[in-house]
């Protein structure tokens, strides 16, 4: 580590949605400073921070659950386990800013950052903000907003965007014949991704699997299952199943697909809007994604499917209606990149440096 550069703690995960935004902004940092990431022990988000060849630092985690389960009993001694963590990490390294993208393992180290006079953003990636980022905002944290629509619950925020990955930002410029190549594919079949998420979706990848046969009639299919999801399945060609793949691997198989199947989390829409890829969202039920979902579907910027409403069959007629109006699709996909405007790098790099300076 450089001891002459300021150090910045990055802090997020349980989900790639809040770490990979944080990655975006560890990049437009470049060599102005150190960043350093704080994650949880076992999250998903930790073999991409080493992609990176960032310091890791693992903390408790806990959180605040709106219904009954025993966990609500056990996980305050996390979080206050937590907290001391965070405090012996910010005596050792002395950060000058904490940005965190919403995850609860952020919210002990933003207390601590209060009590120790270090200045906290938060990035509002959704829609709806979630109870770690109001909590953090209780703690004084200034807020970058991914839409302006959420000043409604931050007026003081500021409009950013949210940042996206240079790998991903670089799939712009690829060859979709060259990526396709890259993964075996047909050139003359149309290609579907579908992401079940860096945890796995459940629901996701039993829709894929249980007509799997009549999907690859229609298609040829990448599908990212999800750590330690990857799944026994008779040898199909025209499936490709990875369970997590690298940035660069992430870009090639954006720029191969002409459809993409996805959760709602704003990470992905955001690098998906960036490349204009037209997408199915199905978000996870009773979250914050219904709202980001329903966002662009009402500016005719994605196409939704409720997961309780979805089968196998339903979801594969779905996927055949979409791809047989290639015009449509296009149409979709310059909705979304319309909807999340443009230099979110460059507007979030800014307030960071102001903050420093």
């Amino acid at each position: 580590m450089d001891h002459s550069k300021e150090v910045i703690f990055l802090s997020g995960g349980g989900t790639l949605g809040s770490v990979t935004p944080l990655l975006a902004l560890a990049e437009d940092l470049g060599d102005r400073v150190v960043c350093q990431f704080v994650g949880t022990e076992n999250g998903v988000e930790k073999s991409l921070v080493a992609e990176h060849q960032l310091a890791y630092h693992a903390i408790a985690s806990g959180k605040l659950r709106r219904y009954f389960s025993l966990r609500n009993f056990i996980d305050p001694f996390f979080v206050i386990y937590a907290f001391f963590q965070s405090l012996l990490l910010i005596f050792k390294y002395r950060p000058r800013l904490i940005v965190s993208a919403g995850s609860f393992v952020s919210v002990p180290l933003a207390a601590a950052a209060k009590l120790c006079s270090v200045k906290v953003i938060i990035l509002q990636l959704d829609v709806l903000p979630g109870l770690a980022n109001r909590i953090m905002a209780f703690f004084g944290a200034q807020v970058a907003l991914t839409l302006p629509e959420s000043k409604a619950h931050y007026p003081q925020g500021q409009v950013t965007g949210c940042p996206v990955r240079l790998a991903i930002s670089g799939a712009a410029d690829l060859d979709p014949a060259l990526a396709r190549a890259a993964f075996n594919l047909d050139p003359k079949l149309p290609t579907i991704l579908i992401l079940a998420g860096g945890t796995g979706s459940i629901a996701i990848n039993k829709l894929v699997l249980d007509n799997l046969y009549n999907l690859t009639q229609l298609c040829q299919v990448i599908h990212i299952t999800g750590r330690s999801k990857q799944l026994a399945i008779d040898k199909n060609p025209r499936y490709h199943a990875l369970e997590l793949s690298d940035s660069s691997a992430m870009a090639k198989a954006y720029s191969a697909a002409d459809l993409i199947v996805s959760r709602a989390g704003m990470g992905v829409i955001t690098e998906l809007a960036y490349l204009s890829k037209p997408v199915v969202l199905i978000p996870l039920p009773n979250s914050h994604q219904e709202a980001n979902a329903d966002y662009f579907v009402k500016r005719g910027a994605a196409i939704r499917l409720d997961q309780s409403k979805t089968t196998a069959w339903t979801f594969v007629s779905e996927l055949k209606a979409a791809l047989a109006d290639r015009a449509a699709l296009t149409d979709y996909g310059a909705k979304l990149h319309k909807s999340l405007g443009s230099g979110s790098n460059q507007k979030l790099l800014n307030l960071i440096l102001k903050a420093l300076n």
